[in-house]
């Protein structure tokens, strides 16, 4: 599997070291954006990206599944990235792209 980081976290002098959080990552894609999540078995910082929950125009919300099924793009988070692990290169890299867009996108709506 390929990986693409998504966000990766820069060293300050201030904090020499400073690591992401799993279970905040984890809650912002579940809770601010919307994702699917599920476990990897025997990994305690992969999830399975499985689909999306969205928002229809009568108000209501459903789960769009996403290519090749639901064990097809991989959230990985590391102490000093996350990112998404797939079994292609384009699919993976243009997957990372839209999550970075949606983040900044939450992130700027929220100021």
């Amino acid at each position: 599997m390929i990986y693409n980081i998504i966000v990766k976290n820069k060293i300050s002098k201030e904090s020499k070291y400073s690591a992401y959080s799993v279970d905040k990552v984890i809650d912002f894609f579940r809770d601010d954006l919307g994702y699917c999540l599920n476990p990897v078995q025997g990994a305690y910082n992969k999830y399975w990206i499985s689909g999306k929950y969205i928002n229809d125009e009568v108000g209501g919300s459903y789960k769009s599944g996403f290519i090749n099924g639901p064990k097809y793009y991989k959230l990985v988070v590391n102490d000093r990235d996350f990112g998404i692990e797939s079994g292609g290169d384009l699919n993976g890299w243009q997957m990372a792209g839209i999550i970075k867009q949606e983040m900044f996108a939450k992130l700027r709506s929220a100021k």
